[in-house]
């Protein structure tokens, strides 16, 4: 920055030099959206602005820059998990860092088949094992063979 001083007359000074900092955090990103095939993370950021892409336990599934219009279109080095939270953080050119902002990987797996299953001899009880937190069901009728 600049600064000047003018008297009454017109007279100019030279100009002082001030140095600015930018400390001035991005805003987080926004409109994120995750491919189908869980390769490619889109939104809106600060133009010029550095990307990262991150899973849950931080890992960095990739890196790349938002475009000149703000948009950003980022292939990722590794394809996110189906139902997985991915982090998404921007850095501007000061090296300030934006806020978290979060995405969930379109899709979700199936729970596994309940395994280990036995009726007890009188049809009352069913045991077995599911994955923690399911909720079994049981339909239908017994079949006799």
């Amino acid at each position: 920055m600049e600064v000047i001083a003018a008297d009454a007359a017109g007279n100019i000074s030279a100009p002082a030099i001030l140095a600015t900092i930018d400390t001035t955090v991005p805003p987080a990103v926004t409109d994120l959206a995750v491919s189908a095939d869980g390769l490619t993370v889109t939104g809106f950021g600060e133009a010029g602005a550095g990307l990262s892409v991150s899973d849950a336990n931080g890992y960095l599934l990739g890196s790349g820059n938002v475009d000149s219009d703000g948009r950003f279109s980022l292939t990722l080095d590794t394809a996110a998990t189906a139902g997985s939270q991915l982090t998404v953080m921007e850095r501007d050119a000061a090296g300030n860092t934006s806020p978290p902002a979060t995405v969930v990987a379109p899709g979700a797996f199936a729970p596994n088949v309940p395994s280990g299953l036995a009726l007890s001899s009188d049809g009352l009880t069913l045991s077995g094992t599911a994955d923690a937190g399911n909720t079994v069901r049981v339909f239908g009728r017994l079949a006799s063979y």
